[in-house]
């Protein structure tokens, strides 16, 4: 059963898309050096995305600019991930020690 944080503070921008865990694994430690913000992974349609966990829409509405500035060709946009990836919470696995969530 997911928890009450997942279902009500499920708020992302997504801003990455990668067929390589590798490659997304290394967006998710470069957002953290350049705007020190926590991200995950979520494999949705054959690619790892990188996404951006916010408490809210408002919060993350606000950063969506600066994480746009950092990656304007991959057009960042915010979800809602209950919505975008339902379940998420009870799909979590691992590839060669890399975690991510599966979105079916």
């Amino acid at each position: 059963i997911p928890s009450v944080y997942s279902q009500t503070q499920a708020w992302r921008v997504v801003y990455g898309a990668d067929r390589d865990i590798q490659d997304a694994y290394y967006e998710i430690r470069l957002i953290r050096k350049n705007l020190d913000l926590s991200a995950e992974l979520f494999k949705k349609e054959g690619k790892y995305r990188s996404v951006v966990r916010f408490k809210s829409e408002v919060d993350a509405s606000k950063k969506l600019p600066d994480i746009t500035k950092i990656y304007p060709e991959r057009k960042p946009y915010v979800i809602n991930l209950n919505n975008w990836c339902p379940n998420w919470s009870q799909n979590s696995t691992n590839l060669n020690g890399i975690s991510y969530y599966m979105c079916r």
